[in-house]
């Protein structure tokens, strides 16, 4: 099978020859690359990664800090975070009418060409994109993220001006990218963080006012073109998973099963009938795993989110059939074939994933803490759903998340 055709098999719930894989990013490629001695773009190949992001570059005119690379088209420092101590070009604004002299960023002045071309060149490989292009992260950007949900609470129409804007950018530049690339994009992958490891920033209520709507409107546009819809979004979101899958949602990157209140067997059950589970190991345990926890885990994840033949997948990689893994490099040759998974009952769960510390939270790094059995949650979400007491004048109350 090529790997367009395993990863597409995979989210038809079709039998495949092996995990079909995919990655978000690999941060120390130039370490693999030296590891495995080729040369770095044969990285993705040689890892037998079976979908490539494709997305549109923006070609309009830049200012002299975005050529430097220092700040982005929108107008916020290109950092890659939401520390507080960095600049948010509407973290003061308080009337509609800044919103509007705002310098929005066009979506019709981005390379869709180059884009098409992009995913023309990898046919092969099973292409989605645009992926980043968010609407509550991206007003988060502007405003400042404790700023933004202040404005939630207390200043509904500001908030929701700017998100109207990030998700009207968001529905056109997917509506370019989808006409530019065709049938060569088949997968419209999307993406927005909303959630911290312990539940969602803001309550259900709130998300299903602000954001669903917007999500939904994106989801519809993928599905009326015939497109597979790969939502990002990371940490507990399981409050309204529910609400996703019924927009549409068809795959969920990442499974980051070490923060949510439900194991890999109950995730499977509850959701795997609808869902192709994108993650499940964790990232944060993984420098700290011995080669043969990490080994285990990837087959418990396997045997848990890929029983009966539903798509799973294992960060770094996507994962189908429960029967095969994906191939391990190394060195010295080719990726090894696929093997099989033994017969028999799957291994118990291992405490790699799963373990909380003695107050219920799930650690990092449990070297450090002291673990207790994984159980219910003694501390509730840690949104809030109302209006902000005594928020004085010039005077930023803190909502602790």
């Amino acid at each position: 099978m090529t790997p367009r055709e395993r990863l597409l098999a995979t989210l038809r719930r079709e039998p495949v020859d092996r995990i079909p894989t995919a990655v978000i990013c690999i941060e120390n490629l130039p370490e693999i690359a030296a590891y495995l001695r080729i040369p770095e773009d044969a990285v993705m190949e040689r890892l037998g990664i079976d979908s490539r992001e494709v997305y549109a570059t923006y070609a309009g005119e830049k200012r002299p800090e975005v050529l430097q690379g220092l700040y982005t088209e929108w107008g916020t420092p290109n950092t890659g975070d939401y520390g507080t101590a960095r600049f948010n070009p509407l973290a003061d604004v308080t009337s509609l009418a800044a919103i509007e002299r705002y310098p929005w960023p066009d979506p019709a002045r981005y390379d869709y060409a180059a884009a098409a071309a992009n995913a023309r060149r990898l046919r092969d490989y099973a292409c989605r994109g645009p992926y980043w292009q968010p609407v509550f992260c991206r007003a988060c950007d502007l405003f400042g993220m404790e700023t933004a949900l202040m404005h939630m609470l207390d200043d509904a129409a500001l908030f929701e001006a700017v998100l109207e804007r990030a998700a009207r950018f968001t529905y056109d530049y997917c509506v370019r990218l989808l006409d530019a690339c065709g049938d060569d994009l088949p997968i419209l992958c999307l993406a927005d963080d909303f959630a911290t490891q312990r539940g969602l920033m803001v309550s259900p209520a709130l998300w299903r006012r602000f954001l669903k709507p917007h999500l939904a409107r994106l989801f519809a546009l993928g599905k009326s073109r015939g497109k597979y819809v790969w939502f990002h979004s990371c940490g507990d979101i399981t409050a309204v998973l529910p609400d996703l899958i019924d927009m549409g949602m068809d795959v969920w990157e990442t499974v980051q099963l070490h923060t949510l209140p439900i194991d890999a067997r109950t995730l499977k059950r509850e959701y795997g009938r609808h869902l192709t589970f994108f993650g499940g190991i964790s990232t944060q345990r993984l420098p700290f795993a011995t080669p043969e926890q990490v080994r285990a885990e990837v087959n418990h994840c396997i045997d848990a989110l890929g029983e009966g033949a539903a798509a799973t997948s294992a960060v770094p990689t996507t994962t189908s059939s429960p029967t095969s893994r994906p191939p391990t490099p190394s060195p010295s040759s080719t990726p090894s074939a696929p093997t099989v998974a033994p017969a028999g009952p799957p291994p118990p769960e291992p405490p790699f994933t799963h373990e909380r510390n003695a107050s219920g939270n799930r650690p990092s790094d449990s070297r450090f803490r002291r673990t207790a059995p994984c159980g219910p949650r003694p501390l509730g979400p840690p949104y809030c759903d109302g209006a902000l007491p005594g928020r004085a004048r010039g005077h930023r109350a803190r909502v602790s998340l």
